[in-house]
């Protein structure tokens, strides 16, 4: 059996500049590498973007997004190679309470 130590290190690094009159700059970078015997993946998530805060609890957040998901496997019963990326404009609506 084995076994996995969690939670698992993530490195990640995140911005934020207040730019006046209910504006906001957000940038952020996420990194994670594993490998557990034959398993090896990896995670890149990045995006930046600008908050507009139209109340204290309601926001929207126009950003542009990069996420790229690794993942590969090879042993003698499966040699699996599994990639997804999305990237691209995003819009985000939050309602806070």
């Amino acid at each position: 059996m084995n076994s996995v130590t969690a939670p698992l290190p993530d490195l990640g690094l995140s911005f934020k500049y207040k730019l006046g009159s209910g504006w906001r700059f957000k940038t952020f970078a996420q990194y994670f590498l594993i490998e557990i015997n034959d398993a090896r993946g990896g995670l890149v998530d990045l995006n930046a973007g600008f908050i507009y805060n139209f109340t204290d609890s309601f926001s929207t957040y126009l950003s542009y997004k990069y996420y790229k998901l690794k993942v590969d496997i090879d042993n003698s019963e499966n040699d699996w190679n599994i990639r997804y990326a999305i990237q691209g404009p995003a819009i985000e609506l939050t309602y806070a309470f």
